[in-house]
């Protein structure tokens, strides 16, 4: 559940939605994820994080060929947010984002 207070932006698009979009792809349809959005104390920063039940599936940067259709999610991941990583658990994994609060 997300939950936001009066005058807060979401900026849903480019910078998250590969994050969204590689989760239901590698780890299948239908699949229980988990997605977190929470803001930094001084409100400069928005975090995303989107958990899913595989530990194994680990997302990777790879560098796609001009014609491919897939591959791109990770670079875009990398080129529009501050910063991401993963976070591995034993039963799950968390991929999380932050960009620039709006």
């Amino acid at each position: 559940m997300v939950t936001l207070r009066p005058r807060a932006t979401i900026p849903f698009g480019p910078g998250w939605a590969p994050t969204v979009v590689c989760v239901i792809a590698h780890v299948g349809e239908g699949a229980p994820v988990t997605l977190r959005v929470s803001g930094t104390h001084d409100r400069s920063r928005l975090r995303v994080e989107v958990t899913d039940p595989d530990p194994r599936a680990l997302p990777v940067h790879l560098r796609a060929a001009e014609d491919a259709e897939s591959g791109r999610g990770m670079a875009l991941l990398a080129a529009l947010t501050l910063r991401w990583g993963i976070q591995q658990g034993a039963d799950s994994k968390t991929v999380w984002c932050e960009l620039r609060a709006q």
